[in-house]
């Protein structure tokens, strides 16, 4: 079972999935300790399959709107911990990175704050829990019309504000082809192109319904990944998860998302290509640019500075989206936004409004 953050789910449904994936890191653990070693995803089949449920289970924490019930029915909490800060359990490197980034977020987030019914759950939060402050909806950035529509600011009880995408704001990204949006266009963040349904992730790179259906859609960002991920801008050669730190030289490590891309091959469906400013000089100086369709013409096997093996895709870029632009390296001025200078300018003084009346503002947008 595949999560997709486009299908509602109630609080129950959402402890449901998640409970069974938690309980494939307790396997993980023990056998590490006892081989003194890491076990590795591809092991042995019970590796492949551990693995795999812990795979699905950050994909869907990666998606979905934390709270304090379901961190507490849960124990989503103590599932990362042991992934990444308990020093008698050894797992890869990139699983303990990325354990402790979705507890960071989290943590900054103070687990959601409110605890979320299955219907009908109240959004008003006692002065002491976190607030989601709701821009006008006039504001030039924030606002409707804004480059940061779908996004505000997250007041913790210490004071301190961050980001975050207003729950059920966010516009489908699981739809092949352009999906509305014009070669070209420019967001000032993933968290940004996340909302306007250009990309269906915030972390990962490849955006996909399930490993046996073709992807909807690829970010190449990263400077880890420079070496691995060869943009020649019509053309790109890209590669999956992990691929820059494998050190096996027979096996590659295999995720959904690379699976979701061999659909691609044969499904003949483009994958919409976006770039962050953390690439190439093809890129923007800043934020993510949405790049147009991309077809999925092979793959082959390659290897990486420790001789790890590593799967890449061979990507040709649509003329119809490429002959827009004929210069990529000019366009690494954009954006030419005043938005850019007043990201800033909303503050916690602003008036705001309830959550329930932001959501329905954008009821509209999910369904364009």
């Amino acid at each position: 079972m595949t999560w997709n953050t486009n299908t509602p789910r109630g609080s129950a449904d959402t402890t449901a999935h998640i409970k069974p994936l938690i309980r494939s890191v307790s396997p993980l653990a023990f056998r590490s300790k006892k081989a003194g070693d890491v076990i590795h995803p591809t092991t042995d089949a019970a590796a492949v399959k551990a693995y795999g449920a812990v795979d699905a289970l950050f994909d869907c924490l990666d998606q979905i709107d934390m709270n304090l019930d379901l961190r507490d029915n849960t124990n989503i909490p103590g599932a990362l911990e042991v992934v990444f800060a308990c020093e008698e359990y050894l797992f890869p490197e990139l699983y303990k990175a990325r354990a402790k980034m979705l507890f960071d977020r989290f943590e900054a987030m103070h687990w959601g704050g409110v605890a979320a019914n299955d219907a009908g759950a109240s959004n008003a939060s006692a002065p002491s829990e976190p607030q989601i402050l709701m821009p006008p909806q006039n504001h030039p950035i924030w606002g409707d019309e804004g480059i940061m529509a779908g996004l505000a600011y997250h007041k913790l009880p210490s004071g301190k504000l961050s980001i975050v995408a207003i729950p059920g704001c966010a516009r489908p990204a699981n739809e092949y082809g352009h999906n509305n949006l014009t070669v070209g266009q420019w967001f000032p963040s993933v968290k940004a192109a996340f909302m306007a349904g250009a990309h269906g992730h915030i972390q990962q790179g490849i955006h996909y319904p399930s490993a046996e259906e073709p992807a909807y859609s690829v970010l190449i960002a990263g400077r880890e990944y420079l070496e691995v991920n060869d943009d020649r801008w019509d053309v790109v050669f890209y590669c999956g998860t992990g691929s820059h730190e494998n050190r096996d030289p027979e096996n590659i490590i295999e995720r959904n998302g690379t699976k979701a891309l061999e659909a691609s091959i044969a499904s003949g469906d483009p994958v919409r290509v976006l770039r962050t400013s953390k690439t190439r000089s093809s890129t923007p100086v800043c934020g993510v640019r949405y790049d147009g369709l991309y077809d999925v013409k092979g793959s082959f096997f390659r290897y990486n500075e420790h001789g790890g093996r590593y799967l890449a895709w061979w990507n040709a870029g649509r003329s119809q989206g490429l002959n827009l632009i004929h210069d990529p390296c000019s366009w690494r001025c954009l954006p030419n936004h005043r938005g850019l200078i007043e990201l800033p300018t909303i503050r916690p003084e602003l008036p705001h409004e309830t959550l329930g009346s932001h959501q329905s503002r954008y009821a509209s947008l999910r369904k364009l």
